[in-house]
């Protein structure tokens, strides 16, 4: 489990290895923190996998597998799962046992990661502004697939809404921006394999303010009367 301090690429490809090898020399959970971050290596929590799996089949790589093997699951935190695993019968996607398992979590805390996708959000809503008509005010929806915090987080949220403040819309007429944040997680119900929470946040053009969205701006969940802010 690894909390990223500093951009990826300024890690290396061996950042994270080092520490598993770390881990492997020793007896026991291996801690670290440094100028790339801090996290720790430890075994995961087998007892209470495979006490559930005595009856019951779990969907690979879900969220409830996840919970079970590190002992709580925080949907901010992305994560990989890879492992041995036996299918269960007309259900190839869910597990009736697991012989090995490695699972990678980690969030990335990088102020300048954190920037340059302010930067990108900016980029987006300026290609898009310069497709509307111009002659009655407009409004941009900008979808994110928020993959645990790395999206959703609040400084995110923060950046993107001082781009906006300083954001020229010119002729093009835009005074609002919609961000739509889609979180996908694997579930475990016997009739579906997935599910999306969608939130949403506002950002003002131009510093001009706002009272908040106008109605019917979630893209696929369908809204119960004003959509709330961003979750942060």
């Amino acid at each position: 489990m690894a909390r990223y301090k500093q951009e990826l690429h300024l890690l290396g490809d061996d950042y994270l290895v080092a520490k598993v090898e770390r881990f492997l020399n020793g007896d026991a959970p291996f801690e670290w923190v440094d100028e790339g971050g801090d996290g720790v290596v430890m075994d995961v929590l087998w007892q209470p996998l495979h006490r559930v799996m005595a009856h019951d089949d779990i969907y690979f790589g879900s969220s409830r597998m996840f919970e079970l093997l590190v002992g709580a699951y925080d949907p901010s935190i992305d994560f990989t799962m890879v492992g041995d695993w036996e299918a269960a019968e007309g259900r190839p996607l869910h597990a009736t046992w697991v012989d090995h398992v490695s699972l990678v979590a980690w969030r990335s805390v990088s102020d300048e990661a954190a920037r340059r996708k302010a930067m990108h959000f900016r980029g987006l809503v300026s290609r898009a502004a310069n497709q509307l008509p111009g002659d009655r005010p407009g409004v941009v929806h900008v979808g994110y697939e928020a993959v645990g915090g790395n999206s959703a987080d609040g400084r995110r949220h923060q950046l993107n809404r001082r781009e906006m403040r300083t954001f020229e819309a010119g002729a093009t007429g835009l005074r609002m921006v919609y961000g739509n944040y889609f979180m996908n997680e694997l579930v475990t119900s016997r009739n579906e394999s997935a599910a999306v929470i969608e939130t949403m946040a506002w950002y003002p053009v131009g510093g001009k303010g706002g009272r908040g969205p106008l109605p019917d701006h979630m893209l696929f969940i369908d809204e119960d009367g004003v959509p709330g802010s961003h979750l942060f």
